[in-house]
Protein backbone atom coordinates (compact mmCIF):
# COMPACT_ATOMS: atom_id res chain seq x y z
CA UNK A 1 0.00 0.00 0.00
CA UNK A 2 0.96 3.28 -0.60
CA UNK A 3 0.28 6.62 0.83
CA UNK A 4 1.05 10.44 0.00
CA UNK A 5 2.53 12.40 2.77
CA UNK A 6 2.99 16.23 2.77
CA UNK A 7 5.59 17.20 4.16
CA UNK A 8 4.43 20.71 4.14
CA UNK A 9 1.02 20.22 6.16
CA UNK A 10 2.11 16.63 7.67
CA UNK A 11 -1.31 15.50 6.01
CA UNK A 12 -1.23 11.59 4.66
CA UNK A 13 -3.28 10.31 2.17
CA UNK A 14 -3.86 6.41 0.75
CA UNK A 15 -3.68 6.34 -2.62
CA UNK A 16 -5.92 5.01 -5.30
CA UNK A 17 -5.77 4.15 -9.09
CA UNK A 18 -8.86 6.42 -10.03
CA UNK A 19 -8.72 9.46 -9.43
CA UNK A 20 -5.58 11.63 -8.30
CA UNK A 21 -5.99 12.60 -4.44
CA UNK A 22 -4.59 15.86 -2.43
CA UNK A 23 -3.28 16.53 1.07
CA UNK A 24 -5.25 19.26 3.20
CA UNK A 25 -3.58 21.99 1.78
CA UNK A 26 -3.61 20.80 -1.58
CA UNK A 27 0.47 20.80 -2.24
CA UNK A 28 0.99 17.54 -2.38
CA UNK A 29 -1.41 15.00 -4.83
CA UNK A 30 -0.71 11.25 -5.52
CA UNK A 31 -2.74 8.48 -7.75
CA UNK A 32 -1.54 4.56 -8.16
CA UNK A 33 -0.94 4.02 -11.76
CA UNK A 34 -2.85 1.25 -13.55
CA UNK A 35 -0.47 -1.92 -13.33
CA UNK A 36 -1.35 -0.88 -9.62
CA UNK A 37 2.24 -1.20 -8.45
CA UNK A 38 3.74 2.51 -9.36
CA UNK A 39 2.73 5.46 -8.10
CA UNK A 40 2.90 9.09 -9.31
CA UNK A 41 3.12 12.37 -7.17
CA UNK A 42 3.28 15.48 -7.68
CA UNK A 43 4.45 19.28 -5.79
CA UNK A 44 7.25 20.47 -4.39
CA UNK A 45 6.82 18.18 -0.76
CA UNK A 46 5.39 14.92 -1.94
CA UNK A 47 6.52 12.17 0.16
CA UNK A 48 6.07 8.86 -0.87
CA UNK A 49 5.40 6.39 1.92
CA UNK A 50 5.09 2.28 1.37
CA UNK A 51 3.17 0.06 3.75
CA UNK A 52 3.81 -3.90 3.43
CA UNK A 53 0.40 -5.43 1.99
CA UNK A 54 0.68 -7.86 4.15
CA UNK A 55 0.18 -5.53 7.66
CA UNK A 56 -3.15 -3.95 5.89
CA UNK A 57 -5.53 -6.41 7.29
CA UNK A 58 -3.96 -7.01 10.94
CA UNK A 59 -4.37 -3.63 10.98
CA UNK A 60 -7.53 -3.47 9.74
CA UNK A 61 -9.18 -6.37 11.38
CA UNK A 62 -7.55 -6.31 14.78
CA UNK A 63 -6.07 -9.65 13.90
CA UNK A 64 -2.91 -10.53 16.28
CA UNK A 65 -3.88 -7.90 18.77
CA UNK A 66 -4.41 -8.88 22.02
CA UNK A 67 -7.09 -7.38 23.94
CA UNK A 68 -5.97 -4.25 26.47
CA UNK A 69 -2.80 -3.60 23.92
CA UNK A 70 -2.60 -0.09 23.16
CA UNK A 71 -0.76 0.00 19.91
CA UNK A 72 -0.06 -2.21 17.11
CA UNK A 73 3.17 -1.63 15.18
CA UNK A 74 3.91 -1.65 12.18
CA UNK A 75 7.09 -0.98 9.34
CA UNK A 76 6.29 2.64 7.09
CA UNK A 77 9.44 3.60 4.70
CA UNK A 78 9.68 6.55 2.35
CA UNK A 79 9.84 5.12 -1.54
CA UNK A 80 12.85 7.62 -2.88
CA UNK A 81 12.69 9.21 -6.33
CA UNK A 82 15.25 6.44 -7.94
CA UNK A 83 12.75 4.05 -7.07
CA UNK A 84 11.56 1.72 -10.34
CA UNK A 85 7.84 2.20 -8.70
CA UNK A 86 8.09 5.87 -7.66
CA UNK A 87 7.38 8.57 -10.39
CA UNK A 88 7.74 12.14 -8.93
CA UNK A 89 6.42 15.03 -10.75
CA UNK A 90 7.02 18.91 -10.63
CA UNK A 91 3.67 20.67 -9.40
CA UNK A 92 2.50 22.14 -12.43
CA UNK A 93 2.98 18.78 -14.84
CA UNK A 94 0.15 16.52 -15.72
CA UNK A 95 1.72 13.17 -16.11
Amino acid sequence: MKLLLCSGCHDVVALVTDERRACRCGSSTGRYREDGWAADVWGPQAVLLGLRNELVPELVLGQGVEPGEKYVTVGLHAIPPWDPRAFYHDEGSED
